[in-house]
């Protein structure tokens, strides 16, 4: 992770738009409200950008066989 800190931009942009807050609040409303369709866009959001932030690291992150 420290090395994703160091050199993703993807990573850099989450932090500074907050979005990792913003999923936070929408994930809890969503299991508050028991909607699924919003509780799975937003879980599959932050994995798809988990994904590109392993990939933007330099050396890039392969854990995925």
């Amino acid at each position: 992770m420290q090395l994703s800190v160091q050199t993703s931009e993807l990573l850099q942009l989450k932090l500074k738009d907050d979005l990792f807050q913003k999923h936070i609040d929408q994930v809890k409303a969503a299991l508050r409200s028991k909607d699924f369709d919003t509780l799975s866009r937003v879980i599959m959001q932050e994995s798809n950008q988990l994904h590109a932030i392993c990939l933007d690291t330099l050396p890039a992150i392969f854990y995925m066989n």
